[in-house]
């Protein structure tokens, strides 16, 4: 474990050795943890229950619960911010709209999809159509945004848009066997992504290609 610990906070910024790494400690048995706002340092450290995940690694992260944990919020509401809800990876936080895109960008990874060979018998299903139907709203909701003076506007349809996906994702295989239930998988998934990233630019919050 010591070994291992080592390596990682040696390339803490090659995100090539350190995926290496964190695999060859998963199947030697060690668990990595997740970054916690209070028990996570610069680099990694080693726990009782395997290595804690150090914050420097997600620099951008906090970024992201900092801004989007302010811009959700209506703005004239006095609201309390919570670090240690607006940092994980599910709520409504920037991260989880953050791990949501890196989710989908892992999917699409070196994927290749025909977008004219679909099944668009597919939306009849509410899971589908709930993305379709929240995709198309994208342009209205920036319009919206932009009248009433109201970043939370769009943050609110982000999370709604990431909730749908992780909802559809869970009821469906997405690299399924059947070309165009596939093809059409992926489309989908490739809208929810570009909305998402520039969503949260609209934002000034960085969108990840990875975590």
């Amino acid at each position: 474990k010591n070994f291992i610990t080592h390596l990682l906070s040696m390339e803490v910024n090659d995100s090539v050795k350190t995926k290496q790494y964190i695999y060859e400690a998963k199947k030697n048995g060690i668990d990595i943890l997740c970054p916690d706002i209070n028990l996570s340092g610069k680099s990694y450290i080693i726990e009782n229950r395997g290595i804690r995940y150090p914050l420097a690694n997600i620099k951008n992260v906090g970024i992201a619960a900092i801004v989007f944990g302010d811009l959700k919020n209506y703005r004239g509401l006095d609201v309390e911010f919570n670090i240690e809800q607006s940092v994980k990876f599910e709520g409504q936080t920037g991260p989880y709209l953050q791990y949501t895109g890196v989710r989908i960008a892992s999917i699409l990874r070196d994927k290749e999809f025909d977008v004219n060979n679909c099944d668009i018998t597919l939306f009849e299903k509410p899971h589908y159509f709930e993305i379709v139907r929240q995709v198309a709203a994208f342009k209205s909701t920036i319009e919206k945004a932009a009248i009433e003076y109201a970043p939370s506007v769009i943050a609110k349809y982000l999370l709604g848009l990431a909730s749908s996906f992780n909802k559809f994702y869970s009821l469906e295989k997405i690299n399924s066997e059947d070309e165009k239930a596939r093809n059409t998988n992926f489309m989908l998934a490739k809208a929810v992504r570009i909305v998402l990233n520039e969503g949260l630019r609209l934002l000034g919050i960085k969108y990840l290609e990875e975590m």
